[in-house]
């Protein structure tokens, strides 16, 4: 709060402030923002002591990054292959996404051009079984930061195999 003069905020970013919080507007100093889209802001808090000649103003940005829960994408059911399906999983606005994974085997490949971090992967492993992969949206580092995560459940079965033509005789 300023001791002299007046304070207002302002801002850009990817989508429009829809909330300074309870009470409050761009001219509060301790604010409570809501915003309608995802990703990085720049909030500037301009004080303005006096008008005219000799007015004078200061300045301070602030970075706020708004990060969307992480979503994994849809169970997969592959049936005779080790490749799954391309995860639809949502691409960060902001922050970093990675993926991990728990199950019988190993990922060898993660799609053509494609490591952890891309949220549109095809693995490829090495052995059949129920996988889970985890896409975690890492928003900064350090004291402040957040993340989320969500689960995708992949189930890679192999081919169904009988066994060979059996011809049994005098027995039932």
């Amino acid at each position: 709060d300023p001791s002299t003069g007046s304070g207002e905020w302002t801002y850009t970013g990817p989508g429009n402030v829809t909330g300074w919080g309870t009470g409050k507007d761009a001219t509060d100093y301790n604010i409570a923002l809501s915003v309608d889209d995802y990703g990085d802001y720049t909030f500037t808090w301009t004080i303005q002591n006096g008008a005219g000649p000799s007015a004078c103003n200061s300045s301070d940005d602030m970075e706020v990054h708004f990060a969307e829960q992480a979503e994994a994408g849809d169970e997969q059911f592959i049936c005779a292959s080790l490749v799954a399906n391309v995860f639809n999983a949502n691409e960060p606005s902001t922050g970093t996404g990675t993926w991990t994974y728990t199950g019988p085997g190993t990922v060898i490949n993660w799609g053509a051009g494609k490591g952890v971090n891309d949220f549109d992967i095809q693995p490829t492993v090495d052995d059949y079984g129920d996988y889970t992969f985890t896409w975690t949206i890492q928003n900064g580092a350090g004291a402040g930061s957040c993340n989320t995560t969500d689960d995708v459940d992949i189930h890679f079965a192999e081919q169904a195999e009988a066994g060979t033509e059996q011809f049994v005789c005098a027995t039932l």
